[in-house]
């Protein structure tokens, strides 16, 4: 069994900063089991709920401008999206 949970960096970091390690997603490690597998199928998944929703994690706070909005849908979907025509 496995949760996970979409949190901002800053909140995370900040609270257990002594033994938080932030690493990209992409990054490969030697992990036990099939830890590698359960990272996949979550991002997969929060993948999965942002083509069609604004910030639906809330990561961008109260207010935020369409160029953090897209750059953080860019950080999410793990590749650039097109500008003219990226949908707010």
């Amino acid at each position: 069994m496995a949760h996970f949970e979409v949190a901002r960096a800053e909140r995370l970091a900040s609270r257990l900063a002594g033994s938080t390690r932030l690493v990209p997603v992409d990054t490969h490690w030697r992990l036990p089991y099939d830890h590698a597998e359960i990272i996949a199928c979550a991002v997969d998944d929060i993948r999965g709920h942002y083509p069609d929703l604004s910030d639906h994690d809330r990561l961008l706070g109260e207010e935020f401008t369409p160029g953090e909005l897209r750059f953080t849908r860019e950080a999410i979907a793990g590749h650039e999206l097109q500008r003219d025509t990226f949908l707010y």
